[in-house]
């Protein structure tokens, strides 16, 4: 899993990503028409700054802040947490 700043890009899911988070189709296809279009959008965005040399050093930056504070995944740990809440909802969902 990469990290960029606070928005989380999961490569596993290779065909729509939103701001660096990407879903896969069948949970796309939980929203209408019009989140689609945005999260599409929102993704198109947010790629042109992927894997460029300011957001690398702002994420090596943010995961060392992270881990000097005692936040031992540093950056992982925002997707950990993401997989956290979901298995909570889906839970609680049965």
């Amino acid at each position: 899993m990469d990290h960029e700043g606070n928005l989380v890009y999961h490569p596993r899911h290779a065909q729509i990503s939103t701001g660096f988070v990407e879903y896969p189709p069948k949970e796309l296809a939980l929203y209408s028409d019009g989140v689609s279009r945005d999260l599409a959008a929102n993704s198109l965005y947010w790629q042109e700054f992927k894997d460029k040399p300011v957001s690398n050093a702002a994420q090596k930056i943010n995961d060392a802040y992270l881990k000097a504070n005692n936040q031992e995944d540093g950056v992982q740990s925002y997707g950990r947490m993401v997989d956290l809440l979901l298995a909570q909802f889906r839970a609680e969902k049965k």
